[in-house]
């Protein structure tokens, strides 16, 4: 019987990706074994060698990487690449940065810690409560308008109602953000709490200025970039408008926005929050923003008729109080109680999201951990360079409290 008469499939392992590749690049590669210098050892050994570079057994090639990072002085897997390539086949850069990352001195060199402390939203309960404050950089746009060049812009937000307040800048010295500032406060009132992530600009004159109008000053945490997320993602809608502006300017691409500020910060507060469900202006003064249904039209008209018309009216208006008066009442509390729930339910879902993303670390008594300085390093050094001491303490945890955060 002739056995090769018919064909016979025979199955065979599928190769992977990787196997795939380096059988295409099998035929480029010079394979051989020769007696040659081994930087890692120091000595002559039989290598196997691809293109006269050694290839390491898989056991040694942390130990390889460990000499070159103590010989280098810890450097970082870029730099460790390049020299390790002259010698060596097949260690590449994300190899090294695996072994630098689970590396000890690395990790009190510069530390990094994956844990989170527990997402805190910024709340108000009412208006007029918080104000988050911040300069948006305009320098790339200037404006030049009666002698002055303006490159900023001082945005303050109510974070119970979303109402913004917007103002132009020259500079951002803090004698010129306390002048726009008690220029808003003296129409609508200051809040109580303002808070700001730019410490130096909020210092002098508006720390003074806080204190005059009984203003809680707090600056925002550096750790935690959520905490402006209010104000700054209304610095995405309002400067859209301003770009659209430049886009259909009929000045060759110059902007005015000094003079459009105003109608900018309008359109932003009378149009509906996508999370409030209603306008900022309705939520901070309880009523609906009146917008012009008709254009005047005075064609064949006496004004003086128009004068003494108005005159009249005046003059017949009393105040008498009406179910109108209790109904926009009702209309205020409705609609600040809607505002409330609606952040209330938004911030529960901020805790949620954190808390998936980033999960609480779980401490063991015993465990061995690391301990960062959080600030200025106020530690005494004697008979040596501070700069060379790690920013970490090693510790071992004697007792938990899940209540407790930074």
């Amino acid at each position: 019987m002739n056995l090769l008469s018919r064909r016979e499939v025979i199955p065979v392992k599928e190769r992977n990706s990787l196997e795939k590749r380096l059988y295409k690049k099998i035929s480029h590669f010079n394979f051989g074994k020769q007696l040659i210098i081994d930087p890692y050892l120091g000595k002559q050994m039989n290598r196997i060698t691809i293109d006269g570079k050694i290839v390491l057994p898989w056991e040694e090639l942390d130990k390889c990487i460990e000499k070159f990072y103590t010989l280098s002085k810890a450097d970082g897997a870029r730099k460790l690449y390049h020299q390790i390539k002259e010698h060596y086949f097949g260690i590449g850069e994300p190899m090294i940065q695996r072994y630098i990352s689970n590396n000890d001195m690395q990790r009190q060199k510069r530390p990094l810690f994956s844990n989170k402390a527990p997402l805190i939203p910024v709340d108000a309960k009412q208006p007029m409560e918080r104000h988050q404050v911040d300069l948006v950089d305009m320098r790339k746009l200037i404006v030049e308008k009666d002698d002055v060049s303006y490159k900023y812009i001082l945005s303050t937000m109510d974070v119970f109602t979303r109402f913004v307040w917007l103002r132009p800048l020259s500079d951002k010295s803090s004698e010129k953000v306390a002048a726009k500032l008690r220029e808003i406060y003296a129409e609508f009132g200051n809040p109580k709490i303002l808070q700001s992530d730019q410490g130096s600009v909020f210092k002098g004159v508006v720390t003074r200025l806080c204190k005059d109008m009984n203003i809680k000053l707090i600056y925002s945490s550096s750790y935690h970039p959520q905490s402006q997320g209010k104000i700054e993602r209304s610095h995405g809608t309002w400067k859209d408008k301003i770009r659209f502006d430049l886009i259909n300017s009929k000045f060759g691409g110059i902007c005015d926005w000094v003079t459009n500020l105003p109608n900018l910060q309008s359109i932003y507060n009378k149009a509906v929050h996508s999370s409030l469900g209603i306008s900022p202006y309705e939520c901070l003064l309880g009523i609906k923003p009146n917008s012009v249904t008709q254009k005047c039209n005075f064609t064949n008209t006496n004004l003086e008729d128009i004068a003494i018309e108005f005159a009249n009216e005046e003059s017949n208006m009393t105040f008498i109080p009406s179910e109108d008066c209790a109904e926009r009442m009702r209309h205020i509390e409705k609609v600040r109680s809607q505002a409330f729930n609606i952040s209330k339910k938004a911030s529960a879902n901020m805790q949620k999201n954190g808390l998936a993303k980033y999960s609480p670390s779980q401490y063991n008594i015993g465990d061995e951990v690391y301990v960062k300085f959080i600030g200025k390093d106020k530690r005494v050094y004697r008979g040596g360079s501070s700069i060379a001491s790690p920013r970490v303490l090693e510790g071992i945890v004697i007792a938990t409290n899940k209540n407790l955060h930074k």
